[in-house]
């Protein structure tokens, strides 16, 4: 019924155009036959869908999960994606193909450690002894990058320039001394004056604008973290290096949290914004008043149950501040700690006669 009949040489067939041949009838492939659906399909609420399709992958009856840029796939027995162009995959998700997935994905800088940012950015952090100069890292201790600057010391006349790991100095040859810039023979007056936007500081005119010199200050400005410094209108100050962000006077990785408005519908705690309620404990989101390895706060391990922050026994639940088994206790009934009227009896948590 609904097809054609065939003959092999042997015995007599039939097609079907569309569908299935059932009981010597065309149905649909969702349909079942003789209640067991088709080689292929599976039983989702009485219709049988494909095992390949997106829409009941393997043995599903729900559609395959779409990641954003990406689209599903189904292999016949699971769900898979695909990434769009100018994206690849991360895990489980499509990212912008030039962004970062895991931190091997950066490209290494020298005398730093490269870091993939939860936003796929790549960021660094300098060695000790090194700071952050034009995307790379550059010695505290060399000439051409002394202290915190990214600028090179500039020797005096008749010197050489030196740099202490803090901020550019000069040296005269044996005999003479520094003045203004200029090597001086040891006996004479220095009479030298330091020209405009510089000040002298120990013979050597520093710039007015050097990290090294800042203003009229003859220290370095303070290095921070993650960042470079910088020096503006006579001010020491910092920019955050890449893949990181300015946070309370630091400089935090982009993919942590600031305060608060950074969350919405939940909490900054110390970096990781969580649920309302919850707390970071050792960088995951944990609820203190129900997890027994952080009972009442991070750390405090419960070997009972936790039951609003006090760790209880197995069979009991907190009520007022105290632990009760609320399926026995007629003073404290049920989930709502409630009290039985006379003569009525806890059981199983409910007040009965």
């Amino acid at each position: 019924m609904g097809g054609s009949a065939t003959c092999d040489g042997q015995t007599c067939g039939g097609a079907c155009p569309d569908g299935q041949l059932c009981a010597g009838a065309c149905i649909s492939t969702s349909q079942k036959c003789l209640n067991q659906c088709a080689g292929g399909t599976h039983d989702c609420n009485g219709q049988c869908l494909a095992d390949t399709s997106v829409n009941s992958c393997g043995a599903s009856c729900d559609p395959c999960p779409v990641p954003a840029n990406g689209a599903p796939t189904c292999n016949g027995a699971a769900c898979d994606f695909t990434c769009g162009g100018g994206f690849k995959r991360c895990g489980a998700a499509c990212i912008p193909a030039s962004g970062c997935c895991v931190d091997t994905d950066c490209a290494p800088i020298l005398n730093a450690a490269v870091s993939c940012s939860a936003n796929h950015l790549c960021g660094f952090s300098c060695a000790m002894s090194y700071h952050a100069c034009n995307g790379g890292c550059a010695s505290n201790m060399a000439t051409a990058s002394c202290g915190t600057s990214c600028s090179a010391c500039a020797p005096p006349q008749g010197g050489t320039a030196t740099c202490d790991g803090t901020m550019c100095g000069a040296s005269c040859p044996t005999g003479q001394k520094l003045c203004a810039n200029v090597c001086i023979d040891a006996g004479a007056a220095c009479m030298g004056t330091c020209p405009t936007g510089t000040h002298d500081c120990g013979g050597l005119c520093s710039s007015d604008t050097s990290v090294n010199s800042c203003g009229a200050s003859c220290t370095a400005c303070p290095a921070v973290a993650n960042a470079t410094s910088t020096c503006a209108n006579g001010a020491c100050g910092f920019q955050c290096s890449p893949g990181y962000k300015l946070c309370n006077g630091a400089c935090i990785a982009s993919s942590l949290c600031c305060a608060d408005s950074d969350c919405p519908g939940g909490a900054c705690m110390a970096g990781l914004c969580c649920p309302t309620g919850q707390l970071n404990c050792g960088g995951a989101c944990v609820d203190p008043t129900t997890n027994a390895s952080h009972c009442g706060g991070c750390g405090k391990a419960c070997a009972g149950r936790c039951s609003m922050g006090l760790c209880c026994g197995a069979n009991q639940n907190a009520c007022a501040g105290a632990c009760y088994n609320t399926n026995s206790d007629a003073m404290h009934c049920g989930a709502a700690c409630k009290q039985c009227a006379l003569n009525l009896l806890c059981l199983s948590g409910s007040c009965v006669l």
